[in-house]
């Protein structure tokens, strides 16, 4: 996970990485990358969680960089992707597309890789995540 970060002079494929939010350039990068064994080791792991990580950190830290960007996007309220729709609208609207299925096997995943790697980690690092998994 890391970044090579040494060079006075970066190229552009460098620069263009830092100024993506990653695992690799957020405000917990060092506590991710001590952890990159335990979430890449896990079986059949989405990879995301790291990402979903240095999310949940960037979003509740005020003064974060990537202020600006949470901004843009606005609440999590206020998304409109499926994956947030209640089983009704999804069959309403997506019935018979094959969405709605895909819609729930991947909250299936995500439920479960939040409970086997997220979960250990917001709980084993209380000065980042509080116990809801929010951060501090």
């Amino acid at each position: 996970m890391n970044i090579e970060r040494e060079s006075t002079v970066s190229p552009p494929s460098l620069r263009c990485r830092l100024a993506l939010l990653s695992p690799d350039t957020c405000g917990i990068a060092e506590m991710l990358d001590a952890q990159d064994s335990a979430l890449s080791d896990a079986d059949e792991s989405s990879g995301w969680t790291a990402l979903i990580l240095a999310l949940m950190y960037e979003m509740a830290q005020p003064t974060s960089p990537w202020q600006p960007y949470f901004e843009f996007v606005g609440p999590l309220e206020d998304l409109t992707h499926p994956h947030f729709w209640g089983e009704a609208e999804l069959q309403r609207l997506l019935g018979g597309t094959g969405v709605p299925e895909s819609v729930q096997s991947d909250v299936l995943m995500m439920e479960a890789e939040y409970e086997e790697l997220a979960a250990p980690i917001i709980n084993s690092h209380p000065d980042l995540f509080d116990a809801n998994g929010m951060c501090c």
